[in-house]
């Protein structure tokens, strides 16, 4: 090879690596700038914290009962855990998984729905489902190919499907027994379908009403558990269209060609209130105050309408990956830690 080639070869790599932390600096930008709206914080929203060494930074909260906090791990999808809400007691299980079956730790999550245990693998398409303080296993489903599925009853779930043809996401309602469909929403495409129409799906057992809430526009909807649309709802920030850009790898086959800018990061639903961590910075926020701590806006599902925010202090220099609500207090996962706060709200 000539040293020409071999100058070109290198000056386009840089160029490569060059444009992506361009594309990256440019949408860590767009998160901190002031994005065209203010919060309003109530005054001590948060009080008497309590924290819990996990071990590692792999857990996540997927339950709450009246006693207990229950999580599992991203790294061994076998792992069980449970913790007393004053964070005295830990417990951790492996979960009985009926012999030649593999589960795919890269897909494979727990939710813990009292009475039921429920893990779901999006990639080998397995639904296991225990009795929640026993641990019995009480049946294995084979579900549909999904790319987001939460169960809300012992008999039905509720999955995300992507067209591929059509270039096209659903919300599809199915019975365990038959995976005949009950009932069907199309989620509005803005760009490619896939990505633009990203998000978390919650339930809210007092409503019976299930709430999607997308990552990258400022929107979430409720729903009927038959996939009515009872109201659309909109976060406080301004981003109505998602913010980014994807390219055709192979037929029928796209990725993302730069860094996404998020708009909601995280959420979930306690009785008639939504939480929303977002990722952006309102303009009455300094850039210091933003950095130090994670955002939850709070919305009312029955109204649609945003009622307030709080913040949660960073802890050991880490942010909010998930957090759950229940019964005035508030359950976050920082790192190594999860931590309980007593939640005062107006």
């Amino acid at each position: 090879m000539t040293q020409r080639k071999l100058i070109i070869i290198s000056a386009c790599a840089l160029i490569s690596v060059l444009m992506v932390l361009g594309l990256y600096a440019y949408t860590s930008r767009q998160n901190h700038y002031g994005n065209g709206f203010i919060r309003l914080y109530p005054p001590h929203v948060l009080s008497g914290t309590k924290e819990l060494n996990l071990g590692s930074d792999s857990h996540y909260i997927c339950g709450l009962n009246k006693s207990n906090i229950y999580l599992g791990n991203f790294d061994n999808p076998k792992e069980f855990i449970v913790v007393d809400k004053n964070l005295t007691t830990f417990k951790s299980q492996t979960l009985a998984i009926p012999g030649g079956m593999f589960i795919q730790k890269s897909s494979a999550i727990l939710k813990a729905d009292s009475p039921n245990l429920y893990l779901i693998d999006g990639i080998n398409d397995n639904l296991l489902r225990w009795q929640l303080n026993s641990l019995q296993l009480l049946e294995v489903h084979k579900l549909i190919s999904n790319t987001l599925a939460l169960p809300i009853s012992s008999g039905s779930i509720v999955m995300r499907l992507y067209n591929n043809q059509a270039r096209q996401s659903y919300l599809i309602k199915y019975s365990y027994d038959s995976l005949a469909p009950t009932a069907k929403l199309q989620l509005q495409k803005q760009v490619d379908g896939f990505f633009c129409s990203d998000g978390e799906l919650h339930y809210s057992k007092p409503l019976s009403s299930l709430v999607y809430v997308y990552f990258f526009r400022n929107q979430f909807i409720c729903m009927d558990t038959n996939l009515n649309i009872q109201s659309y709802g909109k976060t406080i920030d301004t981003n109505t269209k998602a913010k980014i850009k994807v390219a055709a790898i192979r037929n029928n086959t796209y990725t993302l060609s730069s860094p996404p800018m998020y708009v909601n990061n995280t959420a979930c639903v306690d009785g008639e209130l939504l939480f929303i961590n977002s990722r952006l910075k309102a303009t009455n926020e300094s850039k210091e105050q933003f950095n130090q701590a994670s955002v939850i806006d709070i919305y009312s599902l029955k109204a649609g309408l945003y009622k307030y925010s709080l913040y949660v202090p960073d802890f050991n220099g880490k942010k909010i990956t998930n957090f759950k609500v229940d019964d005035r207090h508030l359950f976050v996962v920082q790192g190594k830690y999860v931590s309980v706060f007593q939640l005062n709200l107006p």
